[in-house]
């Protein structure tokens, strides 16, 4: 890239840097978004792909474990304080508080299994998440009159996982 011509270096600073798509990267360079996507598919067939710089900027230097590092007490966080909200709902319907918890365990199981093709040592806590949703929508379809039980248990029980998990 030292050699490139100077506009070709920005381009791909604002690509990785900047997450600047091909399109904006054309108008700041003053060439065309085909040359843009030239240079990339170029870069690619020499084993220089733009995309896993910009990926590797992202990480930054902390790598994968910086992203899940951050990401996971923020989303867990958020997602207990959801769970504390729906029980203090008196006045909602059970089956909304459930299927609510279902929506949040699907979240919550997305959410694990994109951190953990980030991050392989969050593969466990991907499968454990993973498994409470098929519990989850197994416990609804198949004993609904449990739902309240089920419902009951989900938020310690999950607590008890995330400490499991941490040893």
């Amino acid at each position: 890239m030292a050699t490139e011509p100077k506009y070709k270096r920005e381009a791909y600073r604002l690509y990785v840097e900047e997450s600047k798509t091909p399109a904006e990267i054309a108008k700041v360079v003053g060439k065309s978004e085909r040359t843009v996507q030239n240079w990339m598919a170029r870069a690619r067939e020499r084993g220089e792909a733009w995309d896993k710089a910009r990926s590797a900027y992202m990480l930054g230097p902390g790598g994968p474990e910086s992203i899940t590092h951050t990401f996971v007490p923020l989303f867990f966080g958020l997602m207990n304080s959801t769970i504390r909200d729906l029980d203090a709902k008196k006045d909602m319907d059970v089956l909304d508080k459930v299927a609510a918890l279902t929506r949040l365990t699907d979240a919550s199981v997305k959410a694990s299994n994109a951190l953990g093709r980030l991050n392989p040592s969050l593969n466990r806590a991907s499968m454990v998440m993973e498994y409470l949703k098929l519990q989850s929508d197994f416990v609804l379809r198949e004993f609904p009159q449990h739902r309240l039980a089920f419902a009951e248990i989900l938020e310690p029980f999950g607590q008890f996982l995330v400490g499991k998990l941490d040893n």
